[in-house]
């Protein structure tokens, strides 16, 4: 029985230090005006996040879909894709309808901790994004522990031209809380435990 458990003891201490959890973020799906784009910045939490896929809402129809990002706000920089990069595209993508999020998987990426990232979500062609209006730009959204959505803009497609203000993006990001690194006793301990199973197996024998 010590066997066992010490065995289990260790496997524990390492499994818990690559357990990474998944959570979604949901603005919501009220709709009521739409453009090309939607512009919006996100702010961290305490934690380094993956994002994994956003949820857009959409006029029926199938889009082109670009998503592009900086770090620092979106305030100052929307007259062109100057200092953006463009994490994704999607060249098909068919709405989930009206008040309805449509899933998008992205190519997972790394946002910081603590930090300020701006996105711009580009509809390239019809149909447009729906969006509500908001109330003033940056003031917030939707918020959690780990991840706050301000009320952004839309946005005409090429970046550039014109803009509308303010708008509250409608939709849903969903990311993996990255894990928190194990301190640096922590795999001897676990190294440890499993060699005293080694050694009382040993014994046993």
């Amino acid at each position: 029985m010590k066997k066992t458990k010490t065995l289990t003891a260790t496997a524990f201490l390492v499994a818990s230090t690559v357990a990474a959890s998944a959570a979604t973020l949901t603005t919501n799906y009220a709709g009521g005006n739409g453009q090309d784009g939607v512009i919006f910045d996100i702010e961290t939490g305490a934690n380094d996040l993956t994002i994994t896929s956003i949820d857009v809402h959409l006029d029926p129809g199938t889009a082109e879909l670009n998503l592009y990002v900086r770090e620092g706000t979106h305030v100052g920089n929307t007259g062109s894709l100057t200092g953006w990069t463009l994490i994704d595209s999607i060249a098909s993508i068919t709405s989930a309808g009206d008040g309805a999020g449509t899933s998008w998987d992205l190519t997972d990426f790394l946002v910081e901790a603590s930090t300020v990232y701006a996105f711009f979500i580009d509809a390239v062609q019809n149909p447009n994004i729906q969006y509500t209006d908001g109330t003033a730009v940056g003031n917030i959204a939707a918020s959690n522990s780990d991840l706050t959505i301000f009320e952004g803009i839309g946005a005409s497609s090429p970046l550039g031209g014109s803009t509308f203000t303010p708008r509250v993006f409608n939709g849903a990001i969903t990311y993996d809380v990255a894990p928190v690194p194990l301190p640096a006793s922590l795999p001897l301990i676990a190294a440890a435990l499993g060699g005293l199973g080694l050694m009382r197996r040993r014994k046993a024998a």
